[in-house]
C-alpha cells in the first residue's frame, strides 16, 4: 500500500501509522487527509491486527492543518470548500473513534489545531515531556474541527485552550486528563511499545466492547451532535472575512510561511 504523507505498516498485531511530512511540522495537507482516512479505513480490515499506534515522523506529531496548501488550494473559500475541507477531518475522526481496535496516540513536540484533534480522538495518548498541546487557530479567526478539549479538560480549560488559544505543556494536559501518560522524550517509544503489548493482551472481543461501550456513553450525551453543529459554525466563522482581509492572510502565509505566521500570533498572545 503506497502513501505520499504518511507511513503504514503492519507489524505482527500492531498496525503504525505514521504522519511523514516532518519538514512542515507533519502538516496536514489535502493529500494527507485523504491518506490517513485509507490508512484507518485499511487498518480496519487487518485481521491480526489488535491496536493501531499513530505517530509523527521527526521531532514534532503535527502541527495542524498545512496553510500553504490551504492558501493554495482551489477552494475560493465558499461555504461549499469550507464544508468539505471539515468534512474531510471530522471523517477521519469518525474513523478513529468507530475503529473496532483501540488507537494510541504517541506525541512528541507540537500537536496543534487539527494536530490535536487527531491526538485526542484516539483511545490512548501518550506524551513525552516537550509536547506542546493547544489551538492557535483563534489567533486566526477559526476554530479546531472536532472540538473534542472541552469534552475531556471541562468547560473552562476548554475555554482557554479553544477560545483564547493558549498552549498547555505535556504535565498540564495529563493533570486535566487530555491525556493519559507523560514520559521523559528518550523513554516515550518503549514505553509506547509496552502499552502496545499491553493492549494486545486484552481479549479482542473485550477490548472490541470496552471502546463501544465508552464511546456510547459520550455519543448518548450528544458528542457527535455537538460536532455536527460545530462544523456549520465553523464554515461561517471561517467566511466571516471580507475578500480583501481574505487575500491578505492568504497572501502573508503563501509568502512569509508557518514560522512568521506562528512568531506574529505569538506576538499577541498576552496570556500565556
Amino acid at each position: 500500500m503506497h502513501f505520499e504523507t504518511i507511513t503504514y505498516e503492519l507489524d505482527g498485531p500492531i498496525v503504525r501509522i505514521g504522519l511523514n511530512r516532518p519538514r512542515v511540522v507533519n502538516a496536514i495537507n489535502g493529500v494527507m487527509k485523504k491518506e490517513l482516512l485509507r490508512a484507518v479505513q485499511a487498518a480496519a480490515q487487518e485481521e491480526q491486527a489488535r491496536v493501531v499506534m499513530l505517530f509523527g515522523h521527526g521531532q514534532h506529531f503535527c502541527s495542524g492543518v498545512d496553510l500553504k496548501d490551504m492558501a493554495a488550494n482551489g477552494w475560493e473559500h465558499s461555504p461549499e470548500g469550507w464544508g468539505s475541507h471539515f468534512d474531510e477531518l471530522i471523517a477521519i475522526s469518525r474513523a478513529i473513534w468507530n475503529l473496532d481496535i483501540p488507537v494510541v496516540a504517541v506525541v512528541r513536540g507540537f500537536a496543534l489545531g487539527g494536530g490535536l484533534d487527531l491526538a485526542l480522538i484516539a483511545d490512548y495518548v501518550l506524551a513525552g515531556q516537550s509536547a506542546r498541546l493547544g489551538a492557535p487557530e483563534i489567533m486566526m479567526g477559526a476554530f479546531a474541527s472536532t472540538l473534542i478539549v472541552s469534552w475531556l479538560g471541562g468547560m473552562k480549560k476548554g475555554r482557554e485552550i479553544l477560545a483564547m488559544g493558549v498552549e498547555v505543556s505535556a504535565v498540564e494536559a495529563r493533570e486535566l486528563g487530555l491525556i493519559n501518560r507523560v514520559f521523559p522524550d528518550d523513554q516515550l517509544g518503549a514505553e509506547a511499545e509496552k502499552w502496545a503489548a499491553h493492549i494486545c493482551n486484552i481479549p479482542r472481543h473485550a477490548a472490541r466492547m470496552s471502546k463501544k461501550a465508552i464511546n456510547m456513553q459520550y455519543e448518548m450525551m450528544g458528542f457527535w451532535n455537538s460536532i455536527a453543529l460545530h462544523r456549520e459554525m465553523s464554515v461561517t466563522l471561517n467566511l466571516h472575512y471580507d475578500k480583501a482581509e481574505r487575500a491578505e492572510a492568504l497572501r502573508f502565509i503563501r509568502e512569509e510561511g508557518l514560522k512568521a505566521l506562528l512568531d506574529q500570533m505569538n506576538s499577541k498572545m498576552l496570556v500565556k
